[in-house]
């Protein structure tokens, strides 16, 4: 107001003023003018149009970079040629052969059975499930398509790499929601991307259903709600459960945590009827799922004490191999060290809602460690009650609880790097790109070079070879191998091991599997009992007599145990050694 006073008091004043303001204007944008064809020059070239679009995405579409982080390296993990579902090839090794098998006869069993995730022919009485090494949700869909989609088809190339496109998306969400901004946030993106122990997990053990790291990622953005998400957290474990049931174990720990930390704050605390009735609302889907995607059927546990256990020292060394890997990386261990300074020399405390979830994650820890703690040629080992050893035995592969702290510790890092002082503040771009650097300089050797099959899908090509095979396939009502043996313990039963080192019952299995056809033996997760046993005591003696099934075919790879059947077979049937195997086959057509 006093200004509009002196400008009615002195007109002359205020039209020089205004004069001047417009010639001031006047230049303002013709310097934008020159600015912006200036930057349409520099932007006009390649590299800085990227630069320019990268840019521009971090503020306007900042999940979409998140996204794109996750796809690049998802990429050079599963290489192009393994996206395509048709390729199928590339899973006749190890657990991806068994993840196909199951998926091939999984298509082809009955709506209505119970569980629903049951594979009847696929091992008759060995109760093999499909979620043992499947997606229930994408096994579900290839199930509902199967009348439109040929017989060989595949989703685990596509599902992998949208695993790698979901944790860098979720590695965004919870470092925003901890207030890590700039440059940092996009370094801690591309640590939680390139995790060692998520590219391992599929190009070193074949193991797709357990590369949803995400999960866990979902699991601690969720525990940082204030409020009492039910219908969340029921459909966060029961997604989790759908997928695999170790994430399951790690998200259901999670999840108790959350619970601890909204009951520990008394000022967002619901009531007890109101917390009572949202944990069961909470639990009631799993539990219902649990049995419908038959984990019931489960039965004694391989042994892991003592076998599958973590390293005290695995988290810093890269040599170590299968289940036992859990490197951190260079980058983000060395992001781990700046954050101990930072978090010691600033005199940080832990906030009290981080508590429960700390405790469980050590917790997890401590089992993966087993009760024979090793570092190194160092090792210490004592007692466990029998209780707790049985408890443990529930999760034989332990050491994959050491998932949860070993994200929480890069998270920490990140965090811890974002929150240094003032004093330090004009190190931290320099830092961040370092660590960026260092991460993968430490990664893309390892994974281009060391990592199998990365790149591309190599073909393996089945070791039934001749054309003979597809007639049996359709002679045949049933499939017989002997002898059987249980992939997951010792096997006594004669010439067993031929097959188990050479793998060949994959592909066995697999050709069984394009015309469903009922095997008496599966690839189990667990151990099956005594079923080898009486199985392989009926085959000796239905071997020795002739007393054999004139519409299945006998596959053995023991010589002893083919050559006395010779004598004794029907007329029905025939005898060959074709592609390394003895094979005793129907000579009629198959009648239904």
């Amino acid at each position: 107001m006093a200004t509009a006073m002196r400008r009615n008091e002195d007109p002359h004043v205020s039209e020089s003023s205004d004069d001047n303001a417009q010639s001031a204007e006047s230049s303002r944008v013709d310097f934008k003018r020159a600015d912006r064809s200036s930057s349409t020059a520099l932007v006009s070239h390649p590299g800085m149009r990227v630069s320019a679009w990268i840019s521009r995405a971090a503020t306007q579409s900042p999940r979409t970079l998140a996204a794109l982080l996750g796809a690049i390296w998802g990429l050079v993990v599963v290489g192009p040629a393994r996206l395509n579902p048709l390729n199928v090839e590339w899973l006749r090794v190890g657990d991806l052969s068994s993840a196909y098998t199951n998926l091939l006869y999984f298509r082809q069993t009955s709506w209505w059975q119970w569980p629903i995730t049951s594979l009847p022919n696929y091992g008759v009485g060995w109760s093999t499930m499909f979620n043992e090494s499947g997606v229930v949700p994408l096994g579900l869909a290839v199930k509902l398509l199967d009348p439109v989609l040929p017989t060989h088809f595949q989703y685990f190339g596509l599902w992998v790499l949208a695993c790698f496109v979901l944790q860098g998306v979720l590695a965004y969400v919870l470092l925003s929601r901890l207030k890590v901004t700039g440059l940092v946030l996009w370094v801690g993106v591309l640590l939680f991307v390139t995790a060692p122990i998520l590219s391992f997990r599929f190009s070193q053990l074949g193991h797709h259903d357990l590369v949803a790291h995400w999960l866990i990622l979902l699991a601690v953005a969720l525990y940082l709600d204030e409020k009492f998400r039910v219908a969340r957290l029921a459909g966060l474990l029961l997604l989790s459960l759908s997928i695999n049931a170790y994430l399951f174990v790690i998200v259901v720990a999670v999840v108790i945590a959350h619970l601890v930390a909204l009951w520990m704050a008394h000022d967002r605390r619901p009531s007890t009827m109101q917390f009572v009735r949202g944990t069961l609302l909470i639990l009631a889907p799993s539990l219902a799922a649990y049995a419908a995607f038959g984990y019931l059927s489960w039965g004694e546990n391989v042994v892991g004490v003592g076998t599958f256990r973590l390293s005290v020292g695995a988290l810093v060394a890269r040599d170590f191999g299968g289940e036992e890997f859990a490197y951190l990386g260079l980058g983000s261990l060395v992001t781990i060290g700046f954050a101990a300074f930072v978090f010691t020399t600033r005199r940080y405390r832990l906030a009290r809602h981080w508590l429960p979830l700390v405790c469980v994650s050590a917790a997890l820890y401590l089992v993966s460690l087993s009760n024979e703690v090793s570092f190194g040629s160092w090792s210490l080992e004592y007692p466990l009650p029998d209780w707790a050893e049985s408890l443990r035995q529930v999760v034989r592969v332990a050491n994959r609880l050491a998932w949860l702290p070993y994200y929480l510790l890069i998270l920490a890092g990140v965090v811890g790097v974002s929150r240094m002082g003032s004093r330090y503040r004009r190190f931290v771009p320099t830092l961040a790109v370092c660590i960026a650097l260092l991460q993968v300089v430490d990664r893309v050797p390892a994974t281009v070079l060391s990592e199998t099959g990365v790149l591309r899908a190599k073909a393996t090509w089945s070791v039934l070879q001749d054309p003979r095979w597809g007639k049996w396939q359709a002679s045949a009502d049933r499939v017989v191998l002997y002898p059987v043996f249980d992939v997951q313990g010792p096997s006594t039963a004669p010439q067993s091991a031929v097959l188990a080192e050479t793998q060949d019952w994959f592909d066995i299995m697999w050709w069984a599997a394009e015309a469903n056809l009922p095997t008496n033996f599966s690839y189990r997760s667990r151990p099956v009992g005594d079923i080898v046993t009486r199985e392989n005591e009926r085959l000796e003696l239905a071997l020795a007599t002739g007393d054999l099934d004139e519409n299945a075919v006998y596959i053995t790879a023991s010589r002893d145990a083919w050559r006395p059947v010779v004598r004794l077979l029907p007329n029905s049937m025939d005898t060959v050694f074709v592609d390394g195997l003895y094979v005793i086959y129907p000579i009629r057509e198959r009648t239904s």
